[in-house]
């Protein structure tokens, strides 16, 4: 059974010079590659938990330092409103 092609380049011919069939080659050894990196990024489950932690912690702290602003703007109008 026949690899797919790329579509932009289509597989050599019967009568492909050796240079065209290498070239052939090589395009798809970089699909390939390049197929490998992002299957293994995907089932790469420590990488992409430790990502989803610093993603939560860094939501955290942006919280943490909205609502400290927020608390600060408050605290500043109710000392206005005492005096």
């Amino acid at each position: 059974m026949p690899a797919p092609s790329d579509p932009e380049t289509p597989p050599p011919g019967k009568d492909a010079s050796a240079d065209e069939i290498v070239d052939d080659i090589e395009r798809t050894r970089e699909r390939l590659g390049e197929t490998v990196d992002t299957l293994s990024e995907k089932f790469d489950v420590k990488a992409r938990t430790q990502r989803k932690i610093q993603d939560a912690k860094q939501r955290a702290a942006h919280g943490v330092h909205s609502a400290g602003e927020r608390g600060s703007h408050i605290a500043a109008g109710q000392g206005r409103r005492n005096r």
